[in-house]
């Protein structure tokens, strides 16, 4: 589990959102819950490089970090989800 009290991991993904390059990205609402796969995960993971290559601080690298971590947990392991749970 990766908390984002400081709501960065949110920022982040809002600033990418809509730009025509992240379309796992622009599926997430963050007022709800999106669910991702193990087979979603490459996308998701070269999306996320997009966002590590764009973070304004390192706090928001941090939480991406750690997302990232978990989304590479959930590729190498069918059983895993990774589920985003919004505000």
């Amino acid at each position: 589990m990766v908390g984002d009290t400081r709501f960065r991991f949110a920022e982040a993904v809002q600033r990418a959102q809509h730009g025509g390059s992240t379309p796992m990205l622009d599926r997430i609402d963050l007022y709800g819950t999106l669910e991702l796969s193990w087979d979603e995960m490459p996308q998701f993971l070269g999306e996320l490089d997009h966002l590590l290559a764009i973070a304004e601080d390192d706090r928001e690298r941090e939480v991406l970090e750690a997302v990232y971590g978990l989304g590479e947990r959930c590729r190498d392991d069918r059983s895993l989800a990774l589920r985003l749970i919004g505000d």
